[in-house]
């Protein structure tokens, strides 16, 4: 993995707890960028810092090469759950009416 991070101000990167990348300074915003490579496998933690000094401008920009995007998730989306509902909604609906009738259900 390749994390790249740049800043105007003061802005940390660490991993599991250990700093990786430091863009500590009182400066303008800068274009180029902190980077470095880090090899590892499994779940890790990233926290990063940021804190803007200088009341002028602001800017924060991060990445990650070669970090793995794991976006399966197990949860529904919102628009799956709302078809879901209605559909229950409507089948309600039609057992109530054919009950009201008298009418069987087949």
């Amino acid at each position: 993995m390749n994390f790249s991070l740049a800043a105007d101000d003061h802005a940390f990167l660490y991993v599991d707890g250990k700093l990786v990348l430091d863009d500590g300074g009182i400066k303008g915003i800068s274009f180029g960028s902190v980077a470095t490579a880090f090899s590892v496998t499994g779940n890790h933690t990233l926290d990063l810092f940021f804190a803007d000094v200088h009341a002028v401008q602001s800017a924060l920009t991060f990445s990650c090469a070669g970090c793995v995007d794991d976006s399966t998730s197990t949860a529904p989306e919102p628009a799956t759950l709302v078809l879901f509902g209605t559909t229950l909604v409507g089948l309600g609906a039609v057992i109530r009416r054919q009950l009201k009738g008298g009418k069987k259900i087949a």
